[in-house]
């Protein structure tokens, strides 16, 4: 009998939902509905409203995106990107096995074996997610990220040294912090930037961080990026100046997003924040990608709060690789962690212009960029062969290359250019995950654990939901690779 009722017992759990996994619906008159994840259909997602009784059912053709809001628990099982030329120019999680002259082979981060064509592949990345962003976390801030100073008793370059000096994170296992005091006003640490080129393109990233400090009569801490090393950064009185970049401040009440650009500082769009929440920590995302009409467009997610999608109301793109961030109050204490930044391009944004777009380009790790035919690459032998454009002094014509030294493998257009790819292909949904990578594909089922999409190259493939930021229905849908 007693095991008859915890039989009974199990099976009323399994019928349980898990966990509450959070979305945010976003319809096509910007309306927003917030709620629990209940259930999806192809024509219609189910959510639980806290304000009403029923569960409350959208269509999918009335909803321009969703958002799940809910933090990443899961991390994919996969070391590298492999960026495609389709429609969305989808970005896939995976792991190189082999490239030949005529198809590439990867596990994706389920380990099932792909091979594609390579004519169908625009490029590869490395290692692009075992590190998971542009540095290795967590950071650790040197004295490269100090612009040199016209003397030693510049005090700029002083403050900017003072605020460099308690940048030296305090690590615990796979955690870590960064305790950071602006200290007073005499110790001229405000609007003293610590920055550096880190090789970013300002038009395809996501930058994540979680944020913690007490709520200020002025702002908070100010990130930028792109834009050239040495420029003024304090973010309000750079009107008149000619950078391309972008400003993500947080201020006494809200998370702010300027751009600045035609020697104007535009204000994108903000969030409001609550005082209780920052002073318990927020979890802070801002993607920069490209849309089929070529247009920026940036998402600001901050977790509890409705998702925030604007287009930049400038044609021309950000420019510059500089990451850089600076207090802007007098802050008792501020802790910073999970401080990320992952590439969403594959492409470099200035390769030399001598090298021959029918060839294909190796990037190393130390921003080389080595002309040739990939002959074969091997992860097993982790050396990639590679046979060079032209004869160089000293050099031979037959490189063998380790895979440590290899960032990213760009095939040439006149290869990856698949018409068929490109033909008016009937759009269907855009998936984004966390670490980066974005998948096209029609959406069979969401469970629990998992969105399972039908992808036009690979197939049915389970995608965990942990690890999914947004779905995209948009009829203009956000293009990974600018």
């Amino acid at each position: 009998m007693k095991s008859k009722f915890s039989a009974f017992c199990l099976f009323l759990l399994s019928c349980l939902p898990l966990y509450a996994t959070k979305v945010d619906l976003l319809m096509h008159n910007n309306m927003r509905l917030s709620g629990e994840f209940v259930s999806f259909k192809k024509d219609g997602v189910t959510i639980k409203h806290p304000l009403f009784k029923k569960n409350i059912t959208i269509l999918t053709n009335k909803l321009k995106g969703i958002y799940f809001t809910s933090p990443s628990t899961a991390n994919l099982q996969a070391k590298d990107k492999l960026f495609l030329t389709n429609f969305c120019k989808d970005i896939i999680p995976c792991t190189i096995k082999e490239i030949t002259p005529t198809h590439v082979k990867f596990d994706d981060f389920k380990g099932k074996t792909h091979e594609l064509e390579k004519k169908v592949v625009a490029g590869i990345k490395l290692n692009a997610i075992k590190e998971q962003s542009i540095w290795k976390e967590p950071l650790i801030f040197d004295s490269s990220w100090l612009i040199p100073g016209k003397s030693d008793k510049d005090y700029k370059y002083n403050a900017r040294k003072k605020f460099l000096s308690k940048l030296h994170p305090q690590i615990n296992g796979d955690k870590y912090v960064y305790n950071v005091s602006a200290g007073g006003p005499e110790n001229q640490q405000l609007y003293s930037p610590v920055c550096k080129d880190v090789g970013l393109n300002p038009n395809a990233f996501i930058f994540r961080t979680h944020i913690k400090m007490t709520p200020t009569d002025g702002n908070g801490p100010a990130f930028c990026f792109g834009g050239s090393l040495g420029a003024d950064f304090r973010s309000y009185t750079n009107v008149g100046h000619t950078e391309e970049r972008i400003f993500l401040t947080i201020r006494k009440h809200s998370c702010v997003l300027m751009r600045q650009g035609d020697k104007n500082l535009h204000h994108l769009g903000e969030i409001p924040i609550r005082n209780e929440d920052i002073s318990n920590g927020i979890d802070i995302q801002l993607i920069s990608s490209r849309n089929k009409q070529g247009k920026n467009t940036y998402e600001l997610i901050i977790a509890g709060y409705p998702p925030l999608q604007i287009e930049d109301p400038l044609s021309t793109p950000l420019k510059g690789g500089v990451f850089a961030f600076q207090m802007e109050a007098n802050l008792p204490l501020m802790q910073i962690s999970k401080l990320q930044l992952a590439s969403l391009s594959v492409n470099p944004e200035s390769l030399n212009q001598s090298i021959s777009h029918s060839t294909e380009v190796v990037l190393t790790n130390e921003g080389d960029a080595i002309p040739g035919a990939l002959t074969h690459y091997s992860a097993n032998k982790q050396i990639l062969h590679l046979s060079l454009q032209k004869d160089y002094p000293n050099i031979p014509k037959e490189l063998d290359i380790p895979d440590k030294y290899i960032e990213s493998i760009i095939f040439p257009p006149e290869t990856n250019s698949s018409t068929h790819l490109e033909t008016k292909q009937p759009f269907t949904q855009n998936i984004l995950l966390d670490n980066g990578s974005c998948l096209q594909g029609e959406i069979i089922d969401i469970s629990k654990n998992a969105l399972e999409l039908n992808h036009p190259q690979l197939g049915n493939l389970a995608l965990p939901l942990q690890n999914v930021i947004r779905i995209d229905y948009s009829d203009n849908p956000v293009i990974s690779h600018p």
